[in-house]
Order: structure tokens, then C-alpha cells, then sequence
């Protein structure tokens, strides 16, 4: 077994979560994926897990009722990359996403990671294909919290518990 790190890797996507209070217009984060670690039972090209993440570089992010109507666009002058998300995309969605992503590469065995959108506010994701569950942790820290701190804060769930944010 082998085991890659990759420190931070940053994507830039706008989104929008109907029903939200402050999030339900079109707006952009800077997501970082922070602490990425990736067991593999062979050699894995590092190149390719980036790629899983950088897939949703400066795309548009969307609840998957709404795909359709945000594909319309794409095309021409206009080339929108537009990824859906049920029901919609959160911190959490994108994570399991991108998980799932990670752990499709051929030779990946287990893969976690933070994911932020922005900096101090997302949640922690792992896996495990032989427990075939993940679980999340929300984080809400500022940049002077402890990282004792932080975890004291965590809400911890697993997927099947997990609900949207918003």
C-alpha cells in the first residue's frame, strides 16, 4: 500500500442553494481541499487525483432539478461547465462527490480530505471501500482556533445521517 498527500489543492466554482436565506442567488467560492490523503494498492499518477479536483475548476454548480435549464447555455461563445448535485450543492454534496470520484481511480483504496469553501467553514470527509461508508465532520473555525478547539466543535455524522446544511 502507498500513500499520497497533497497539502491543499484549490478550486474556483460559483453555486447557489435554493431556499437559503443568504446563499440562494449565484455566488462563487474559492473550495479548498485540504489535507488530501490517498491510499493506493498500486502505482497512482498524482496527476490523475488532481485531475479529479480540478474537474470543477470554474464551473457552475447546480441542484440536479435545475441541470437542464443551466445546460441550455452552454454553447457558442458560451461554454458553461455545469456540474448537478442532489439536492443540492453543499459543502457536504460536493465532498461526497468528489470522494466518490477519488475512490473510481483505478488502484485507490481509500482516499479523506477537508474540504473549505472559503476559509473557515466546510467539513471533513473520509472512506473506506472495505467499510463502504464515509463520514463527515462540519467544521466552523476562524484562522486563531486551535485545531483542539476545532475538533471540539466538529459535528460528526455518517452520509446515511447527514443532511443539507442549509
Amino acid at each position: 500500500m502507498n500513500v499520497l498527500v497533497i497539502r491543499e489543492l484549490t478550486f474556483e466554482a460559483a453555486h447557489y442553494l435554493p431556499g437559503h436565506p443568504q446563499c440562494s442567488h449565484l455566488h462563487g467560492h474559492t473550495y479548498f481541499v485540504r489535507k488530501l490523503t490517498v491510499v493506493t494498492e498500486k502505482f497512482v499518477d498524482l496527476l490523475e487525483i488532481k485531475s479529479v479536483i480540478r474537474q470543477f475548476d470554474h464551473s457552475l454548480l447546480v441542484p440536479e432539478c435545475d441541470l437542464a435549464f443551466w445546460q441550455r447555455f452552454s454553447g457558442g461563445h458560451c461554454r458553461i461547465r455545469v456540474f448537478g448535485f442532489d439536492p443540492a450543492p453543499t459543502v457536504e454534496v460536493i465532498s461526497e462527490r468528489l470522494l466518490r470520484l477519488l475512490l473510481a481511480v483505478d488502484g485507490v483504496v481509500d482516499a479523506g480530505f477537508e474540504l473549505f469553501e472559503g476559509p473557515n467553514q466546510g467539513c471533513r470527509v473520509a472512506s473506506s471501500r472495505r467499510l463502504r461508508r464515509c463520514v463527515f465532520e462540519h467544521l466552523h473555525c476562524g484562522p486563531l482556533h486551535s485545531e483542539r478547539e476545532e475538533r471540539s466543535r466538529s459535528d460528526s455524522r455518517s452520509c446515511t445521517e447527514r443532511q443539507p446544511s442549509y
